[in-house]
């Protein structure tokens, strides 16, 4: 390893150590906004922070994440709890669990004013078909992908549907390239 390497991997430690020493003092300092001792879900936050590098400019951008992620955080423990063997899915924390859903959507190019209206519904005969099928089990399923900003889950979803399709009729799981 170079010098140069080594002194920028110092620096990027330090600027994180930093991040994460302003993010614990700001908690310590804001008890009233927090209460009296850091919650479950102030924990889940600050390693959030830190997994995600996470970097807010404000303490107003700051409170309006945490307060944001906090919503995420509970109505996650709270589908997990309630209604995951219900749904047949759970819910986990990732990066955007400092997000609104409004502002995920905008992320990914969601625009209403594109959505179908008054399309017919397709009947399909689906009383041969068992119960449920969990295609993971299968191995037909690749790992998650992130489509970034890229506004592209019409590639998403078919080359997902591909690589399963190419799963099921020819054994074998493939990567497919949006």
């Amino acid at each position: 390893m170079k010098t140069t390497e080594i002194i920028g991997s110092i620096a990027i430690a330090g600027a994180v150590a930093a991040f994460a020493l302003y993010n614990i003092n700001y908690l310590a300092d804001h008890q009233s906004f927090l209460g009296e001792a850091p919650s479950e879900f102030q924990e889940a936050f600050l390693q959030f922070v830190a997994k995600y590098h996470k970097s807010y400019g404000t303490k107003e951008e700051f409170e309006y994440r945490l307060r944001t992620f906090s919503k995420n955080f509970h109505d996650i423990q709270t589908h997990n709890m309630m209604n995951a063997e219900d749904s047949g899915f759970s819910l986990a924390l990732n990066k955007f669990s400092d997000l609104t859903s409004q502002e995920f959507k905008n992320m990914l190019g969601y625009k209403p004013e594109l959505r179908r209206q008054n399309k017919a519904p397709i009947h399909l005969d689906d009383s041969d078909l068992p119960e449920s099928i969990d295609w993971r089990e299968k191995g037909a399923v690749t790992p998650v992908k992130n489509q970034g900003q890229c506004g592209s889950c019409w590639a998403f979803s078919t080359t997902g549907s591909l690589e399963g399709l190419n799963m099921v009729k020819n054994g074998e799981l493939l990567s497919f390239s949006e």
